[in-house]
C-alpha cells in the first residue's frame, strides 16, 4: 500500500498533466491533496467551454494582451469621457471591455490565422503557405478562369482569408501599362522563388500584353498594396471582381498579412467577390478604370437593361456628386464656404450613406460616417458625433477586423469624443 505522501505526488502530477493539456501551469490553479484533478478537470471544462482551448496557449496570450490595453485605454479615458455625460461613459467603457472579453474568450476571428502554416523550404523571399481554408475554394468560374467560393455559409463580418505574401516588393518602382519593360526588382524577386514557386506565380491570370514581358504583366495583374509596397498573395489574387462586393480586402500591418473579409451573409456556392475600383464612380468610369484587367463586369450594377442597374447609374452619379460636394466644402476655407450656402454638408453626407446603402455597398459608409461624426462634433452634437463614429466601428470592424490599425484608429477617435 502506498503512503499518503505518495499518493498526493501522484494526484499532483496527473493534475499537471490535465493543466498542461488545457494550456494551464500550475500557477493557474491553487492545488489541493484531495480535490487536486477535480479542480484541474472543472477549470479545463470551463476554458473548453468558452472557446480557449480553440486557439494555441501563445496566440491566446497575445489577445489577452490586446484585450487588457483596450480596456487600459478606456480606463485611462474616463476621467475625459465622464464629462460627456453618463451615456457616453458607458457606450465608450462597454465597448472597450467588449474588446477584452472576445479576446480573451478566444472566439473572434480564429477561423483563418491557425491556417497558417509555415513551408521550410521556401526562401526569404518567400512567404509561406496558406492551406486551404474550409470557408473556400479555388475553382472555375464561368467566363472568369478561376475564382474562389464559398464552401459554406459565411455570416457578415467573418475573416475569410489572413493571407502572407507569396513575395513581396518593399518599394515599388514607378511604372505604368506603358512600360515596355519589367524592373529589374520584380525579375530579382521571380528569380529568387524555387521552381515550384515559380510555376504558381506563373499559372495566376494576366491580359495578354505585348508591349511588356509574361512576368511584369502578371505582376501588375495580380499584386496588391502593402504599405509602402506591392506584394503576390496566391489565394487573394483568385479573387474576382464586383462592383457590389460581397467581401473587403485589406493589408493589416499589425499581422503581415492580406486579409478578406465578408461584409454581407454569404450562402454556400456563393462566389466571393471584391471591388477592383472605387464604387463611388459612373459606370463608363469603372469601365475605364478596370480596363487594364482586360474582362466586362457583369454585375447587377453593370448591367444597362434591367431595371436595378438602369437605377444603379443615376444613384452612382448622384453619389458621385455628393462625393464631390462634400469633398469641395471640407477643402475650401470658411470665408469661400459662402458659395455653398445650398450646402448642408451634414444633409449631404447622410444622402450619400442612403445612396451607398441603396447600391448594396458597404465598405464606403466608412469614410461618410466619419465625415458625418467631425461634422456633428463641429456643430456641438457630440450624441450624433458618437452615433455616427459608432457606425463607422461597426464598418470596420467587418470589413478589416479588430486587429487592424484602420480598427485601432476609429477606436481611438470614438473614445475622443
Amino acid at each position: 500500500m502506498e503512503d499518503k505522501s505518495s499518493a498526493a505526488k501522484r494526484k499532483l502530477h496527473r493534475a499537471g498533466a490535465i493543466l498542461k493539456m488545457h494550456g494551464l501551469s500550475g500557477t493557474d490553479i491553487k492545488l489541493k491533496d484531495a480535490d487536486a484533478v477535480s479542480d484541474a478537470r472543472l477549470t479545463g471544462k470551463k476554458r473548453v467551454r468558452t472557446g480557449q482551448r480553440q486557439l494555441p496557449r501563445k496566440l491566446l496570450t497575445s489577445k489577452r494582451q490586446i484585450g487588457g490595453n483596450a480596456l487600459a485605454l478606456a480606463q485611462e479615458t474616463r476621467p475625459m469621457i465622464s464629462k460627456a455625460g453618463e451615456l457616453e461613459k458607458r457606450k465608450a467603457i462597454a465597448q472597450a471591455e467588449t474588446t477584452k472579453a472576445e479576446h480573451h474568450s478566444g472566439q473572434y476571428e480564429t477561423t483563418r490565422s491557425s491556417n497558417v502554416k509555415a513551408d521550410k523550404n521556401l526562401t526569404p523571399a518567400a512567404g509561406p503557405n496558406i492551406e486551404r481554408s474550409t470557408l473556400y475554394l479555388i475553382k472555375a468560374s464561368p467566363g472568369k478562369g478561376l475564382g474562389m467560393f464559398a464552401a459554406k455559409d459565411i455570416r457578415k463580418g467573418t475573416r475569410i482569408l489572413a493571407e502572407k505574401p507569396f513575395f513581396s516588393l518593399t518599394e515599388r518602382p514607378v511604372v505604368s501599362w506603358s512600360d515596355p519593360y519589367a524592373p529589374n526588382d520584380i525579375f530579382e524577386a521571380f528569380d529568387s522563388l524555387p521552381a515550384s514557386e515559380k510555376f504558381k506565380f506563373m499559372g495566376l491570370h494576366c491580359p495578354e500584353r505585348p508591349d511588356c514581358s509574361l512576368r511584369f504583366s502578371i505582376y501588375e495583374a495580380n499584386c496588391f498594396e502593402m504599405g509602402s509596397g506591392t506584394c503576390i498573395c496566391l489565394d487573394a489574387a483568385r479573387i474576382n471582381h464586383s462592383c457590389i462586393p460581397n467581401a473587403h480586402y485589406s493589408w493589416n500591418s499589425s499581422i503581415e498579412r492580406e486579409t478578406v473579409h465578408a461584409v454581407k451573409d454569404i450562402s454556400k456556392g456563393e462566389e466571393i467577390t471584391v471591388s477592383y475600383c472605387s464604387a463611388i464612380r459612373t459606370l463608363q468610369e469603372r469601365k475605364r478604370e478596370l480596363k487594364p484587367y482586360v474582362f466586362t463586369c457583369r454585375c447587377p450594377a453593370c448591367q444597362t437593361d434591367t431595371d436595378f442597374g438602369i437605377r444603379s447609374q443615376v444613384r452612382r452619379q448622384q453619389m458621385q456628386d455628393l462625393d464631390h460636394e462634400i469633398a469641395d466644402y471640407q477643402n475650401d476655407p470658411p470665408a469661400a464656404r459662402a458659395e455653398y450656402g445650398h450646402c448642408d454638408e451634414r444633409s449631404a453626407i447622410l444622402e450619400l450613406v442612403n445612396l451607398i446603402n441603396q447600391e448594396g455597398l458597404v465598405y464606403e459608409t466608412s469614410l461618410a460616417y466619419h465625415d458625418a461624426a467631425k461634422c456633428a462634433l463641429k456643430r456641438g452634437l457630440r450624441k450624433k458625433a458618437l452615433k455616427y463614429a459608432s457606425k463607422k466601428l461597426d464598418v470596420d470592424l467587418c470589413c478589416v477586423g479588430r486587429d487592424s490599425p484602420f480598427y485601432k484608429e476609429t477606436m481611438a477617435f470614438f473614445l475622443r469624443i
